[in-house]
């Protein structure tokens, strides 16, 4: 069962220097998962402050914690999941490509999201 997100977005222009910290953050850290119905962007790790700052500047939803336990017994340290689909997710890639490197820009860009969403800001 998927937990309840803590919150979502926060609806302020953040500044050039924190869209460029979240864009090496998902360049280090996270994913682009294309399926048959939605492109969904992700980013997993156990830094729960880390990962609601991240949220705070680009939006979308952070779930958790979530803890994994080995088939030996040995159980992993708890972590969160941020996520954004569909139009959120168009948002925050177009936020974050021009910081991007080659790669993920190249997979932004096959999947059709940079044209569409708005920026999630209020002004």
């Amino acid at each position: 069962m998927e937990k309840a997100p803590r919150e979502t977005f926060r609806r302020r222009r953040p500044s050039t220097a924190e869209i460029a910290w979240a864009a090496g953050l998902f360049e280090g850290e996270g994913t682009i998962v294309i399926d048959a119905r939605r492109v969904r962007l992700t980013v997993r790790m156990t830094d729960e402050d880390v990962l609601t700052h991240f949220r705070d500047v680009v939006g979308g939803h952070v779930y958790g914690p979530y803890q994994y336990q080995q088939p030996d017994g040995h159980v992993r340290k708890p972590f969160w999941v941020w996520h954004s689909d569909g139009q959120d997710a168009a948002a925050v890639a177009r936020l974050l490509e021009p910081w991007l490197g080659k790669r993920r820009r190249a997979r932004i860009e096959a999947t059709g999201l940079l044209g569409q969403g708005v920026l999630p800001f209020d002004g």
